[in-house]
């Protein structure tokens, strides 16, 4: 069995203290374990750690827990919910999670959720290892050269590598592409997010996902952050989501 990374966020120290108790009780897997009591430092813990099990507080005083896996984007760990409020557990149900525990925990029901976590990771790990030697794995994805926009009575396809950046506006996604084209679709942009090559594209901002071969700079302010286009056109970069940025662009 393999050993794990984890990060608890929660903004009542004494319940990482707790957990932290509890995992190194109970499951000698995890043989690091990071720490975070607001969003912020979470996402700092994150990039730092890369954990596979994460144990999340929802409330955290003025935000909650949502703001940090939006702000990350895709996890590939298991998310295990962690709240006194069981109201929560609805929108958690959106969220891909391994489970969802009430506060005050009760330690047979956060044996059962790890575990499973666990379970869950050493499957996938073997997914991995098996696929590997059969040289199953496509190395490469096959990621769309184009994008259909559908219409009331067409479909127009968009060449991908004229996309200069993406704009959500509401339900609806803006494309914004080489000379000055626009292109409006009816779908949110965390659905193109989702189909466009992760290699290439990063959501700077939860309102812009941007081609990361049209920026020529990134600017450093006192202020807001942002990253400018071949065309001039300059988005802001969420400070939330610097440090990722700098990680994706092997900055740091």
């Amino acid at each position: 069995m393999g050993k794990y990374k984890a990060l608890i966020i929660d903004d009542d120290i004494e319940s990482i203290n707790l957990l932290n108790i509890y995992l190194k009780k109970y499951f000698p897997v995890i043989n690091r374990v990071a720490q975070a009591t607001n969003i912020n430092d979470g996402i700092k813990a994150f990039t730092k750690t890369m954990p596979e099990l994460l144990l999340l507080d929802i409330d955290l005083g003025n935000d909650t827990i949502f703001s940090f896996i939006d702000s990350i984007g895709k996890i590939e760990g298991e998310i295990i919910f962690i709240s006194s409020h069981q109201e929560f557990g609805v929108k958690a149900v959106n969220y891909n999670v391994t489970g969802f525990i009430v506060k005050p925990i009760n330690i047979n029901d956060l044996k059962k959720v790890i575990n499973k976590a666990i379970f869950n990771l050493e499957n996938k790990k073997t997914a991995v290892q098996k696929s590997t030697n059969q040289n199953a794995i496509i190395k490469k994805v096959d990621y769309p050269a184009k994008i259909g926009i559908p219409y009331l009575n067409k479909i127009e396809l968009i060449i991908v590598d004229t996309i200069l950046y993406l704009e959500a506006d509401g339900k609806y996604t803006i494309f914004h592409l080489e000379e000055n084209k626009e292109k409006i679709a009816s779908r949110n942009l965390g659905e193109y997010q989702k189909i466009l090559d992760p290699k290439v594209f990063f959501r700077v901002h939860h309102r812009y996902l941007v081609n990361i071969n049209m920026v020529t700079n990134i600017h450093k302010t006192n202020g807001t952050n942002y990253c400018e286009l071949k065309n001039g056109k300059k988005i802001p970069i969420a400070k939330r989501r610097q440090d990722l940025l700098n990680i994706f662009l092997r900055i740091k």
